[in-house]
């Protein structure tokens, strides 16, 4: 568990995302280890007293049924019991709403809505359709449905929606933002661009659009402009910014102060953004970096570095802070000024590969973060590597870990070999890279 303070810290986030049993769960566990923490005690009280309130509003909704417009009260009573987190009694009110008033489009759209977190996106798609035919009009079930359509790369049938939506309701930010992610998948860049700034010219304040344009400028080589939008991912609802005492670097000379850099995202981008403590040291910087244990022995070495920083682990003393993947606009970064990368030197492998040494030796991973929204396109069934597995004349070694590394199983023979049982950590895998002669990934 994160420290008392961090653990509060993400449980007011989750508190004013509206995840309120995330939130009380954190707090029981910040109150197990101190039974007094007044900020835990504080938040719990609040979420109860508005689960009672919530309560409260129930029982008078309930009051009304019976009196002719029952559709409309089960409605109200959905969305009630969704903000309470009580999915079942949610979709529940949602389906009883509609079985009285079939053609209640704000009804199906609200089930839609719940039934798409659930992960149940066909129901979903049936549901904002009939929001839809039920009201043309309906731009908040035709953007939910593009989104839904986008998520299962059915691009044409979500731009189809999203530019629906745009034309009954033209000032509809959420719609323009969202037909240019699926233009910019499509390769559309221009378009997807214009499609950004509308939506920010609609809401300059909207965090997603800046986000995505900042996105997209980086794609297309304008880096100062790129990271500058980019740091609008911290106004985001799905971030939790740190929070410390301590402020935020300026760019300013360090002059010997302790700058702590803390680690957001995947792996890799630590690996990436790590180039920038050069840059720090020659500030007058002296570098405490974050970084999760998995990758605490291959990162020992790196020159600059003072000292690494486990996640969930007490911080040590430190003047100001920043994210790795603000450093790049912090600098002013440009084409022409990325710093080169920096050197890693894995220890050697405890034991040598097997397999014939004579072979050309070929590693490969086929999987990323399954909760990874777009993991349907960055991750690939094993069996459609069967062809290059099946060639004798080469060794393959699997740097697959995690729950995918079982689909290695059935193709084990001797020329596929599964290293994941020795990947321990970053440094293992580093190791296991350098003894090989190519990787596909």
């Amino acid at each position: 568990m994160a420290s008392l303070p961090e653990a509060l810290a993400i449980a007011q986030w989750h508190y004013q995302q509206g995840r309120w049993n995330a939130a009380v769960e954190i707090c029981q566990q910040i109150l197990a280890q101190q039974a007094d923490q007044p900020g835990a005690l504080e938040l719990l009280g609040q979420i109860r007293t508005q689960y009672a309130e919530l309560e409260q509003a129930i029982a008078q909704w309930q009051q009304h049924l019976g009196k002719g417009k029952d559709a409309e009260v089960l409605n109200q009573m959905g969305l009630i019991r969704r903000q309470q987190e009580q999915v079942d009694r949610a979709i529940a009110c949602y389906q009883q709403a509609i079985h009285l008033q079939p053609g209640f489009a704000e009804a199906h759209c609200n089930l839609a809505n719940v039934l798409r977190s659930q992960g149940r996106l066909e129901e979903a798609i049936r549901h904002y359709q009939a929001a839809i035919a039920a009201d043309a009009t309906a731009t908040e079930a035709r953007n939910n449905l593009g989104n839904v359509l986008k998520h299962l790369g059915r691009w044409q049938e979500a731009v189809a929606q999203y530019q629906a939506a745009i034309e009954h309701q033209p000032s509809f930010p959420d719609a323009h933002n969202n037909l240019g992610v699926v233009l910019h998948e499509q390769g559309e860049f221009e378009a997807a661009i214009d499609c950004y700034q509308q939506a920010l010219h609609l809401n300059p304040t909207y965090p997603d659009a800046h986000v995505n344009l900042g996105l997209l400028k980086l794609l297309l080589g304008d880096l100062s402009t790129g990271f500058r939008e980019y740091e609008w991912r911290w106004q985001r609802r799905d971030i939790a910014p740190h929070t410390f005492a301590q402020p935020r670097w300026d760019g300013s000379e360090l002059q010997g102060k302790a700058i702590l850099i803390h680690a957001e995202q995947g792996f890799g981008d630590t690996i990436q953004f790590l180039r920038y403590v050069p840059l720090l040291v020659q500030r007058g910087g002296r570098v405490l970096v974050e970084c999760d244990q998995r990758m605490q022995r291959l990162l020992a070495p790196v020159q600059g570095i003072e000292q690494l920083v486990l996640k969930h682990e007490p911080l040590p003393l430190f003047d100001c802070h920043t994210s790795l993947l603000s450093l790049p606009h912090q600098f002013e970064t440009t084409l022409d000024t990325i710093p080169p990368p920096i050197a890693l030197t894995p220890p050697p492998l405890k034991a040598g590969l097997p397999g014939i040494a004579a072979r050309l030796k070929v590693g490969l991973a086929w999987a990323g973060n399954p909760i990874n929204p777009i993991d349907a396109r960055r991750s690939i069934p094993l069996n459609e590597l069967q062809p290059l597995l099946s060639l004798s004349e080469v060794g393959f070694y699997s740097l697959q870990t995690g729950d995918r590394a079982a689909d290695l199983v059935p193709f084990l023979s001797a020329s596929v070999y599964d290293l994941s049982p020795f990947l321990q950590d970053f440094a293992e895998t580093a190791a296991a890279i350098a003894a090989l002669d190519l990787i596909i990934t």
